[in-house]
């Protein structure tokens, strides 16, 4: 697993954010929300995780995801989910190139 800075703007994918109603009924700004996810993107980084596997000769490309954001350690799984899928890729990558290679 390794982590890469995103190359794409976070805005430029996903548009600017919208205003809402937190969970204690306050109602968030447009431009509460906005200047509340660049301070989380400034902070935390926003990131592209990348699973990969050895071949016994090379690193192969197993899984990845982008646009991370809001994560203290983004390739923790016990705060990024997506970890969680993307080692499992690896190791099904793994496995499905061992047993062709056995054959």
């Amino acid at each position: 697993m390794r982590a890469e800075a995103e190359e794409e703007s976070y805005m430029d994918s996903y548009g600017e954010p919208e205003g809402y109603v937190d969970g204690n009924r306050r109602r968030v700004s447009v431009a509460q929300a906005r200047k509340e996810l660049v301070e989380l993107i400034e902070r935390d980084g926003c990131w592209r995780t990348v699973s990969e596997y050895f071949d016994g000769q090379e690193w192969q490309h197993a899984d990845s995801c982008g646009m991370h954001t809001g994560y203290k350690d983004v390739l923790s799984p016990f705060e990024n989910w997506y970890v969680v899928d993307e080692m499992e890729a690896a190791i099904d990558a793994f496995e499905a190139q061992a047993v062709g290679a056995a054959i």
